[in-house]
């Protein structure tokens, strides 16, 4: 929780029916991360988080933790989960690791380019539960590579081929 868009994070999974089964902690250090079983890593900006994380006492407790825990990253999240990005500020974009992709930052150029999608999600019971993505200065997954030192990969949701850059 500390840049990006952790208080959607946190709405979104308090409403979900796991609410009972599941306490969400805004995580700023340490302590707090000893306290999650999982973790959402929230969209904002990548370099932003990445420097925040490296000036708090996180970075080591975060590494250990993506590699045995579930954890979810999306947008800015997931290029700091990946293990081969592109596009990132060289020498300054410290990253977690965790996720064996290859994430190509801001796939869609610039912010005039930003869209909504509906999302292929074969997790979802009908067709009415369909929901739509917003990508603004998205990532671009380019390739899933699977690494035994790494924990599988599952990918919940897709945009249609047709709309990948």
């Amino acid at each position: 929780a500390l840049q990006g868009a952790f208080a959607e994070h946190q709405v979104m999974l308090e409403h979900l029916e796991l609410n009972n089964k599941v306490k969400v902690v805004l995580v700023r250090k340490e302590e707090d991360l000893g306290k999650c079983d999982g973790l959402v890593i929230p969209g904002g900006e990548s370099t932003t988080i990445a420097l925040l994380v490296s000036l708090s006492d996180l970075p080591d407790p975060l590494k250990g933790f993506v590699k045995t825990k579930l954890v979810r990253g999306t947008c800015a999240g997931a290029i700091l989960l990946s293990r081969m990005p592109v596009g990132t500020k060289k020498g300054r974009q410290e990253l977690l690791g965790g996720m064996s992709v290859t994430i190509a930052r801001n796939g869609w150029d610039s912010q005039v380019e930003s869209f909504e999608a509906p999302l292929e999600d074969p997790g979802l019971k009908t067709p009415e539960d369909s929901f739509s993505g917003i990508f603004i200065h998205a990532p671009v997954l380019l390739s899933l590579d699977q690494y035994p030192e790494h924990p599988p990969i599952q990918i919940i949701a897709r945009l249609p081929e047709n709309l990948v850059p």
